[in-house]
């Protein structure tokens, strides 16, 4: 496929038209991963993109360091996984029905520190017990905000319908319903939302 030659200012001097020709230029010199490459190479300067489309050599320098970049991102998105994996095992042996939970919360820490919890059993044991205890106080404040929140609204509804407002409330994040506990106009206003919710799934 022949192409018009390339030429700055007009309307190849832009990202887009660049990026069709590059991505051309790129998937005769390299079969696989195109679209990666393409678009790791159009970070540069229009200038340097517009040097890759009319230096072959230097498009193969560049496609050569894009590669080496996308090879360390694979290596590091698949060691995560197999990490993720490893701390499952482990966690899941130590508390079997928080473990998914549990380990989610774990890898949200340094790598360095998931390497050690996973070589140190006492540490790990000591991070499951913390992460255990955190979702435990989490479950009983909602727990809380929920008997609070049924009497609110069992004062005005028939207990079957105070109960079903009180789940719909309780589906709501953890900043919503702080909210709703310190704003009574914003309480009211979630719990006529959730009776429109309720009444609109009624048979008419």
């Amino acid at each position: 496929m022949m192409h018009q030659p390339v030429q700055s200012g007009r309307l190849l001097d832009t990202k887009q038209v660049l990026g069709e020709h590059l991505f051309a230029k790129v998937s005769e010199l390299h079969d696989g991963k195109t679209d990666r490459i393409t678009g790791m190479l159009l970070e540069a300067k229009n200038e340097d993109v517009m040097r890759m489309l009319e230096d072959a050599t230097f498009l193969r320098r560049r496609i050569e360091g894009a590669l080496r970049v996308i090879q360390e991102e694979d290596k590091s998105a698949s060691g995560k996984e197999q990490i993720g994996e490893e701390l499952f095992t482990l966690v899941s042996k130590i508390e079997p029905i928080q473990c998914a939970k549990i380990t989610g919360m774990l890898l949200e820490l340094d790598v360095k520190v998931i390497c050690r919890l996973l070589t140190s059993p006492s540490e790990l044991r000591q991070a499951v017990q913390k992460s255990l205890s955190s979702l435990k106080a989490d479950g009983s404040r909602r727990e809380e905000m929920g008997e609070h929140l049924y009497g609110l609204v069992a004062s005005r509804y028939t207990e079957e319908s105070a109960a079903k407002i009180t789940g719909m409330l309780l589906e709501m994040s953890d900043t919503q319903l702080h909210q709703m506990m310190q704003d009574k106009t914003f309480l009211e206003e979630n719990i006529r939302l959730a009776e429109e919710a309720l009444s609109s799934q009624q048979p008419r």
